[in-house]
């Protein structure tokens, strides 16, 4: 078995616009879903967990991490990295670009394992439909 978390995506429908400030923004979206080039610092955020045996974080938090090259995490997590739909970062943002797919289960911090990334472009369309309704 996989020591893997696999998260889902959502969009939110706020009842009254928000007000925003220094703490509440909005951001872009990539234009398409297309290739992110590796080597690059990538803003990613949540409230996922901080580290092993810790609780989910409370707050948003931020952080930049670097993009890997494919290779890299095709060789660590095997079949369950698809280039097509996913990036892979280390800790080394920007317009975000992906969603927390997997990462290790008992370390995120293990500087052998990339966190896995859903690339955000793959849900545009669906993302687009939603924010017309």
């Amino acid at each position: 078995s996989c020591p893997l978390q696999l998260i889902l995506c959502s969009v939110l429908q706020l009842k009254n616009n928000a007000t925003l400030n220094r703490y509440v923004k909005p951001i872009g979206l990539p234009k398409k879903n297309g290739k992110v080039p590796a080597n690059i610092n990538c803003a990613v955020a949540g409230w996922g967990w901080t580290g092993a045996d810790r609780h989910t974080s409370n707050v948003l938090r931020e952080t930049t991490e670097k993009i890997q090259f494919n290779d890299e995490c095709k060789n660590i997590w095997k079949e369950y990295f698809d280039s097509k739909d996913m990036i892979c970062t280390k800790l080394d943002l920007n317009k975000p670009q992906g969603i927390t797919a997997f990462t290790l289960s008992t370390d995120c911090n293990d500087p052998k394992f990339p966190h896995v990334f859903t690339k955000i472009g793959v849900f545009l369309p669906w993302i687009k439909d939603k924010m017309q309704k």
